[in-house]
């Protein structure tokens, strides 16, 4: 059986505010990159309609990313690459949940639809991310950990 031990974030791990910042905004680019075409070939909706409607989410999406990570550090601790799969689908899984509660409303208002279609097409959102979300997180963390602590080079 595998323990889950809490790592305390400290200082020298935690992300600071403006790289939380960069880490959203990098998030919703690639985010829209593949959204948005997808988005109408699965819809019909008009190019235009959906942008808007996609940059609404993403501005909703990247305040909640901030905080509910914040959270999500402050619970789990900094040690982010120590995070294994089931802990990262977790981080996934909740955060999306979360999400549903914010934009299906949105959606529901920016694109004229009722409750069920508007749940239905961001659920549909919601799946495509919790993918996404998962390797984007772990390649930004992998990639953070070979920023902070780049290889050293051997010596003979």
């Amino acid at each position: 059986m595998v323990r889950h031990t809490r790592i305390r974030p400290n200082k020298d791990t935690l992300m600071s505010p403006l790289e939380r910042i960069l880490h959203a905004i990098l998030f919703e680019i690639g985010f829209l990159s593949l959204a948005v075409p997808i988005s109408i070939l699965i819809t019909g909706h008009p190019i235009d309609t959906l942008s808007v409607a996609l940059i609404g989410v993403s501005l909703l999406t990247v305040l909640w990313n901030y905080v509910f990570n914040l959270g999500f550090d402050w619970l789990y601790g900094a040690q982010r690459l120590a995070r294994g799969l089931r802990l990262r689908i977790w981080h996934g899984v909740s955060f999306e949940l979360g999400l549903l509660l914010i934009t299906t409303p949105f959606l529901m208002w920016q694109l004229q639809l009722p409750f069920w279609p508007a749940l239905l097409l961001d659920i549909g959102f919601a799946l495509f991310c919790m993918v996404y979300s998962v390797l984007y997180n772990w390649g930004y963390d992998l990639a953070r950990d070979h920023f902070l602590n780049p290889p050293q080079p051997h010596s003979h």
